[in-house]
């Protein structure tokens, strides 16, 4: 007991040492759980974005495929007035498609002047009061455009819980 009386004063420090060590590894080991917490938030809201990326691609990968449909049926009837309001959306759509896509997409940056080409062919012949020809090339690009888009949607992937996106 005498010991414990001379030594008391060290004993509470060893015991507030081994105290504060604990404490000390406490804090360590919560803090490496906070900081995985955060890097697996941060990895689901990567996905969730990936995910949310390309449904809106496929949306507009749809649509696109779509408008390029109605434009060949318009063309084929000659009802050039309709056709040329789907062009500028049409072009709108492929850029952002473009954008969002995280896969090379060099036939989509390629169809955008291609359109352009087309929807000023178009006004050209209408501002003259002329008649445009619907030529097999043009049938033909858009029947191209068509099939990119089409072999496109196919390879985006919404990605599955806990997984990546699947492109390509």
């Amino acid at each position: 007991m005498d010991w414990l009386g001379n030594n008391w004063d060290s004993l509470l420090s060893a015991l507030g040492l081994a105290a504060t060590v604990i404490g000390l590894f406490i804090v360590f080991r919560t803090a490496r759980g906070a900081q995985k917490a955060a890097d697996a938030s941060r990895v689901a809201a990567q996905e969730t974005e990936q995910a949310i990326s390309n449904v809106l691609s496929i949306v507009d990968l749809e649509r696109a495929i779509a408008m390029v449909q109605r434009l060949k049926q318009l063309h084929i009837n000659k009802n050039w007035e309709v056709s040329l309001e789907l062009y500028q959306p049409l072009r709108v759509m492929l850029t952002n498609i473009n954008d969002r896509v995280t896969i090379d997409t060099p036939s989509i940056r390629e169809a955008i002047p291609q359109i352009r080409v087309i929807e000023e062919s178009i006004g050209r012949a209408m501002a003259r009061n002329a008649e445009p020809t619907v030529s097999p090339n043009l049938i033909r690009t858009l029947n191209n455009i068509q099939a990119d888009l089409e072999q496109l949607a196919s390879s985006v992937r919404i990605p599955r819980h806990g997984g990546q996106a699947h492109n390509g």
